[in-house]
């Protein structure tokens, strides 16, 4: 089941890490990105940004449990479940 989760964008591996050690490795994350190309005086940056902000598409098969996301609540780096 795919779950929604806001998250605090400093702590994003501290976060991965947990729900790897909770949940096993078949966890998969979702966190689109875009990049954008900015010209100034003829020089060109490159910047990444995530379209989504600071949430996160989480996928486990375990995830529609009640007991599971209780117990993934206070995980580092996690703000809520949508």
């Amino acid at each position: 089941m795919w779950a929604i989760i806001k998250i605090d964008k400093k702590k994003i591996f501290t976060l991965k890490k947990e729900f790897f050690f909770k949940l096993g490795k078949d966890v998969k994350f979702y966190m689109p990105k875009i990049k954008l190309k900015k010209y100034l005086k003829s020089k060109i940056f490159i910047t990444e940004n995530h379209l989504l902000g600071d949430y996160l598409f989480c996928f486990h098969k375990d995830l529609k449990k009640n007991s599971i996301i209780s117990s993934l609540q206070y995980c580092k780096g996690l703000k809520y479940f949508l």
